[in-house]
C-alpha cells in the first residue's frame, strides 16, 4: 500500500525535464549552438514543453553544459559526430512513433483524434515492425529479443490490444525506444570520456596526432555498415 507514495516522493525530475535533457547533450556534442538551438525551439513547440521547464533549459542548463563542455575540452571528430548523430536520429525514431499514440502530446485532425480511429490504429500496429528495423538501421544497436521488434508476442494480448487502441502501442513502442536511449547515452558517456581524455593528453603536451586521429567509432553502427557494404 505504500510503495505508489514512496515513490512518488521520490526526487526525480518530471520526465519532460529528463528527455530535454538528454535530447540538449547529444544535440550539443553534434551540431553548433545556434543549430541545436534552432532544433531545440522546434521540439519545444511541437511537444507543448511547459514555459518553466522551457527558460529552465535555455537559461540554467544550455549555459551550464556549454561552459562544462567548454572547460573540459570535449569536442568529437567528424566521424564521431556522424556516429552519434545516426544513433539518436535512429532512437528518437522510435521515441517520436511511440508519442504519436500517446494520445494527447502529438494530436491531429478534426477534434484531435485522427489518432484514435480504428482503420488508424490498425495501420499504426502494422507499422511498427518497420518503424522498428528502420530506427535499427541507423544506430546499429544489437537487441536480443527479436519478438519486441517484431511486434510478435510481446506480452499477453497484444495482437488484440495494438490494433483496438492507440495507449498500447505508445507503452510497447516507448519502452522500445527507452532501451535504444539507454544505449544512445550509453555511448554518447563513452565518446565524452574519450574527447576528454584527448583533450588532457593535449593539454599535457602528448603530441600523439597519430593516436588521437585513430579513435575508434562507436560500436554497432559501424559494424551495420561495414555488413551492409560487405567487409
Amino acid at each position: 500500500d505504500t510503495w505508489q507514495a514512496y515513490i512518488e516522493n521520490l526526487d526525480m525530475p518530471n520526465y519532460y525535464v529528463t528527455f530535454s535533457a538528454l535530447v540538449a547533450n547529444i544535440l550539443s556534442l553534434i551540431a553548433s549552438d545556434e543549430t541545436v538551438n534552432t532544433i531545440f525551439d522546434a521540439m519545444a513547440e511541437a511537444f507543448s514543453l511547459p514555459d518553466d521547464i522551457y527558460a529552465f533549459m535555455q537559461g540554467t542548463y544550455f549555459p551550464t553544459l556549454r561552459a562544462v563542455t567548454k572547460e573540459k575540452g570535449i569536442s568529437l571528430t567528424k566521424l564521431e559526430r556522424v556516429s552519434l548523430g545516426f544513433k539518436m536520429t535512429g532512437s528518437m525514431v522510435k521515441m517520436l512513433y511511440a508519442f504519436l499514440w500517446q494520445e494527447w502530446v502529438l494530436v491531429f485532425g478534426p477534434n484531435d483524434q485522427l489518432m484514435l480511429r480504428p482503420r488508424i490504429n490498425k495501420l499504426g500496429a502494422a507499422l511498427m515492425p518497420g518503424v522498428n528495423a528502420f530506427a535499427n538501421l541507423l544506430t546499429g544497436f544489437t537487441h536480443t529479443d527479436d519478438n519486441v521488434q517484431n511486434a510478435e508476442d510481446v506480452y499477453p494480448g497484444d495482437a488484440r490490444c495494438r490494433v483496438q487502441q492507440a495507449h498500447s502501442k505508445w507503452h510497447e513502442e516507448g519502452g522500445n525506444g527507452l532501451l535504444d536511449l539507454m544505449m544512445l547515452s550509453d555511448d554518447c558517456y563513452a565518446l565524452t570520456s574519450k574527447a576528454s581524455e584527448r583533450a588532457r593528453r593535449y593539454d599535457e603536451g602528448s603530441d600523439d596526432r597519430w593516436g588521437n586521429f585513430a579513435v575508434s567509432m562507436v560500436t554497432g553502427w559501424q559494424d551495420t555498415v561495414a555488413s551492409i557494404v560487405g567487409f
